[in-house]
């Protein structure tokens, strides 16, 4: 009898150490703190080593002019052709992007260095263009080539190693709109509506060399830039001028110039009301050259 109990004893101490030390009859440790997972540290945010945004100069009798992108591709002299892969495939209305607004449009992360003489946007054949006049009412807008060969750009830009570089497409459509008759060529019973055509003027501009030019004047002038010397247009086409803008309560920006001295030309009503001249603008895309308007 003795004997038995002094086991029952020994058992009993055993249970209660080892209940005492959080330890289990398998020898594992219990915890009654939940796990909390390990979070890994973010990594390094990666800079593309190019991207090409998108911006656009105003056109006139057209609240909207819709574009759709289907790829953005360069190249070197005689090189092969590189695809910039997209950031959106959406439907681009090029009248949303004005006085300085830009769209990303493309991007890479990596990009071998060297000076590439060539680009091209690639326009989506299943999603043609168009335009919505100043009435509400939908074009058909013929884009030659658009998804064929593409829209070229000839000016050159040179990447370097290490060195993430920011372009931006000026897709000028005040001179790149031309009305060639009427009917949009739908056969849907429109044939009575104008005839839209869209010859691009492109300009490629490199975001670390630009300046501005931004101010006040009277909503809806049209504001044209000329190099300095340069003819000036007779009429709100802004055909011989290197870029434009129009007056948006009160305030217009050219954006996207190379530095140096222009001169500006404003229209009202599309009669030329008056000039500013040697207007110098520096590389300072935020804040631009103050400008008072006539």
């Amino acid at each position: 009898m003795l004997r038995d109990l002094k086991s029952i004893v020994q058992a009993a101490v055993c249970v209660l150490v080892i209940d005492a030390c959080g330890g289990t009859l398998g020898g594992n440790p219990e915890s009654t703190e939940p796990e909390t997972e390990q979070q890994p540290e973010p990594g390094p945010v990666v800079q593309p080593a190019l991207t090409f945004s998108i911006t656009d100069a105003p056109v006139e009798d057209a609240q909207n002019v819709y574009i759709t992108v289907e790829s953005v591709q360069i190249a070197q002299t005689e090189g092969e052709w590189i695809t910039i892969p997209m950031e959106t495939d959406q439907e681009i209305d090029l009248l949303q992007l004005q006085n300085g607004e830009t769209s990303l449009l493309a991007s890479i992360e990596s990009l071998p260095a060297g000076t590439y003489g060539q680009t091209r946007l690639i326009l989506a054949e299943e999603a043609p263009g168009r335009l919505v006049d100043s009435e509400g009412a939908e074009h058909a807008l013929v884009i030659p080539s658009g998804s064929d060969s593409g829209l070229k750009i000839q000016t050159a830009f040179t990447k370097v190693d290490g060195v993430p570089l920011e372009l931006t497409i000026d897709f000028d459509l005040r001179k790149s709109i031309k009305v060639t008759g009427k009917g949009n060529g739908n056969g849907n019973g429109n044939e009575d509506k104008s005839k839209y055509q869209l010859k691009p003027v492109l300009r490629l501009a490199d975001n670390s060399k630009s300046g501005s030019a931004a101010g006040e004047g009277q909503d809806g002038s049209v504001v044209c830039v000329y190099a300095d010397g340069a003819a000036r247009d007779n009429d709100d086409t802004c055909e011989n001028a290197i870029s434009s803008a129009k007056v948006r309560n009160g305030q217009f920006k050219l954006a996207f110039l190379e530095p140096g001295t222009y001169d500006l030309r404003v229209f009202r009503n599309e009669v030329a009301v008056g000039d500013v001249e040697d207007v110098v603008v520096a590389v300072d895309a935020d804040k631009g050259t103050k400008v008072k308007l006539p």
